[in-house]
């Protein structure tokens, strides 16, 4: 199971869809288009997440581990019209 797999069954199970509506809206911001109001690079994705954001985001850290989160982060941004990128935002080595 990749890390897009279980960052996409995590964020069933934590609710996601009950304010991002499967990536389309509803309640909170979109996440199937390109524009990201706090940045759409996984550690900007990763901070939404574990921070919170101001009007209704809740912050993870210390409910979700950290780890969950990097997988949540990289089914998020797997959502996006963004190029895929690195879950983890780390070059590959020798570049």
């Amino acid at each position: 199971m990749s890390e897009i797999d279980r960052g996409e069954r995590l964020y069933q199970l934590f609710n996601c869809d009950g304010c991002h509506a499967r990536g389309g809206g509803d309640i909170s911001p979109v996440l199937m288009d390109d524009t990201w109001r706090y940045g759409g690079d996984p550690a900007s994705i990763r901070a939404s997440i574990a921070e919170g954001r101001p009007n209704g985001m809740p912050a993870f850290a210390g409910i979700i581990p950290r780890r969950q989160i990097v997988q949540i982060a990289a089914y998020v941004r797997s959502m996006s019209a963004e190029p895929r990128l690195p879950a983890h935002g780390h070059r590959a080595s020798g570049s």
